[in-house]
């Protein structure tokens, strides 16, 4: 396909030692000394499955627990344009 670059996004590449250097170099070697950390999604059985999957990737590859919490996508939408909502990993709307 024209255009195609195989290297586009390499730098996002799965490297668990990688993230847990960052977090060292962020102060937090010790992941237990994190604040809580939420993961607010819209609830839907494909975005559930999506937020399990991060949380046991979460846990599984840095220990960091993170607490689901699904909402409606009402709910969701209206929070996330609140100026007081803090930055999401990733949006998964509904």
């Amino acid at each position: 396909m024209p255009g195609f670059d195989a290297s586009l996004g390499s730098q996002y590449a799965f490297n668990p030692i990688k993230a847990r250097q960052l977090l060292a170099e962020a102060g937090y070697s010790d992941v237990s000394s994190l604040p809580q950390i939420r993961f607010q999604y819209a609830d839907t059985a494909g975005n559930k499955a999506i937020a399990q999957f991060l949380q046991g990737q979460m846990k599984d590859n840095l220990g960091i627990d993170i607490v689901l919490e699904p909402m409606d996508s009402k709910t969701l939408a209206l929070a996330v344009n609140q100026p007081e909502f803090r930055v999401v990993l990733f949006w998964m709307g509904g």
